[in-house]
């Protein structure tokens, strides 16, 4: 009775906390949004036990990715400035996964198949013992992914835990998403004025 109590104390402090999420995100400027992610991964790596918590995101069309934000718990090494530029066609099985919006949970890397050998190789590399990694998607597509690494000890997630990071992804995309369609439209804006002072100039001159 008292590991259910104890149970369900966390779930609704979790519940709390992506609430308290999606109010912060909500209605921020483009320029506003990564600090605020760079704190929630915090506090969720905080509260599911990750020694490491981050994100990856896609690009040029999904052939590339960056470590684009990261927190470490104390005494974790850092990864994010070396892990830029990763072809995603050097990791299939995990790029499958993804890019089928499906949750990755590995309570013990030395378990992961043959067939996600290079995978393996560059969890082991960094030190990770299990990992739980959610994509980051639009209705169509998938942009990239939020993973929690356990690098001190193997450890796994409870299903009604997934399904809350589950929520937290989907929130953190939102804000993403948003972020570009303000950074492109910035851009298209600019580009127009320069292109109106220009033809300005010519019948100026």
């Amino acid at each position: 009775r008292k590991k259910s109590v104890s149970y369900l104390k966390d779930r609704l402090e979790f519940e709390h906390l992506i609430a308290t999420i999606t109010n912060r995100l909500i209605n921020l400027a483009a320029d506003q949004i990564d600090p605020v992610i760079d704190d929630i991964l915090m506090y969720i790596g905080k509260h599911v036990g990750a020694d490491r918590s981050y994100i990856f995101e896609f690009y040029d069309n999904n052939n590339l990715m960056d470590n684009t934000h990261e927190w470490c718990a104390d005494g974790i090494h850092s990864e994010i400035d070396i892990l830029k530029e990763l072809p995603t066609s050097a990791f299939p099985w995990w790029m499958k996964k993804v890019r089928n919006k499906e949750v990755i949970h590995i309570a013990d890397i030395a378990q992961l198949p043959p067939d996600a050998a290079n995978e393996k190789k560059t969890l082991k590399n960094q030190g990770i013992k299990s990992l739980i990694a959610i994509p980051l998607a639009s209705k169509k597509n998938a942009f990239g992914f939020i993973g929690f690494d356990a690098v001190k000890k193997h450890r796994s997630w409870h299903s009604e835990t997934i399904s809350i990071l589950q929520l937290a992804g989907g929130v953190i995309s939102n804000a993403l998403m948003r972020k570009q369609a303000e950074q492109l439209l910035e851009s298209e804006l600019d580009l127009a004025l320069k292109l109106s002072a220009s033809t300005s100039l010519k019948k100026t001159l």
